[in-house]
């Protein structure tokens, strides 16, 4: 859904968070099952998709502010 919402919109790309973030955010989630998907699964689904269409992944660089309370 992401992908043909940014295709139709002419989004220049699109971005998802590595899976230590999400273990971080979701503590009561199997951390290396969130880490695995994120970071291996949806990648590799996205790869297939993108290289279907004529595209490719590339890695972004990005700022991450931590709040700890």
């Amino acid at each position: 859904m992401m992908l043909m919402l940014a295709a139709n919109q002419g989004f220049a790309g699109i971005a998802w968070l590595p899976g230590t973030l999400h273990a971080e955010r979701f503590p009561w989630a199997n951390a290396e099952g969130l880490k695995t998907f994120c970071d291996r699964i949806v990648p590799a689904a996205v790869e297939k998709l993108a290289k279907s269409w004529g595209a490719q992944l590339r890695a972004a660089l990005r700022t991450v502010v931590h709040s700890r309370k």
